[in-house]
């Protein structure tokens, strides 16, 4: 797994504090679809199943011990699932600073 090799060669932060993260999953357009609706879906928002939660869940387990030491470090998760004809996910980490810099 990509995440095990990165951690493994230091090519990776590990967070240590509180961190928040954004996920985007972007998720295939059903090839049955017509043409025409396939365009009209690009980007919207996808209500298919697996649930959001879901994809969320597994991310984070998997993050574990690689890009923080423990899952109950995110403070803050927000995430999003649309159509795309570029099927992919996107996930931003950053470290929670308080107002004075402090790291949290």
């Amino acid at each position: 797994m990509i995440l095990q090799q990165m951690a493994k060669n230091r090519q990776m932060k590990r967070f240590k504090g509180a961190i928040s993260i954004e996920m985007t999953f972007h998720t295939p357009i059903p090839k049955s679809w017509s043409k025409k609706r396939s365009v009209a879906v690009l980007e919207k928002p996808d209500t298919r199943k697996p649930d959001l939660d879901n994809y969320a869940k597994f991310l984070l387990d998997v993050m574990n011990n690689l890009v923080y030491e423990d899952d109950s470090q995110v403070t803050t998760l927000w995430c999003e699932k649309k159509y795309s004809d570029k099927p992919r996910v996107e996930i931003t980490l950053q470290e929670v600073v308080d107002e004075d810099g402090n790291k949290g």
